[in-house]
């Protein structure tokens, strides 16, 4: 088997429904201690679901994906966290909101001010 690579931080992405199985993923994530493993990360990526508003409830800035409901009544609360009508924009610039996110996380993690280089 080969051997995966050393990453210093774990990484999550984790997707679903935004009700029914999706809140009982949630919970059941909830139980298992899913929100350590959230809080692990740099950055959290999700899709307005249950698992959002777990990474919202941690330090981690998170990302919220909406298209359907209203970010406005749904998304999450954290002043670091950012949600994105993805109706209204590109993949490619979403990812790039995301990239940025991620480059603020790092020069945070490694003591600098956002946009510092």
């Amino acid at each position: 088997m080969a051997e995966q690579p050393a990453v210093a931080r774990p990484v999550a992405f984790v997707t679903g429904a935004s009700y029914g199985i999706g809140a009982a993923t949630a919970l059941a994530l909830a139980h298992d201690g899913y929100d350590v493993a959230i809080a692990a990360t740099r950055l959290f990526i999700s899709a307005d679901t249950g698992p959002m508003h777990l990474g919202s409830s941690t330090c981690v800035p998170t990302v919220a994906l909406f298209q359907a409901s209203d970010p406005t009544l749904y998304g999450p609360l954290k002043s670091s966290d950012v949600a994105l009508n993805i109706s209204h924009i590109s993949p490619r610039d979403v990812a790039e909101r995301c990239q940025r996110l991620w480059r603020d996380a790092q020069r945070a993690d490694d003591g600098r001010a956002p946009g510092q280089q």
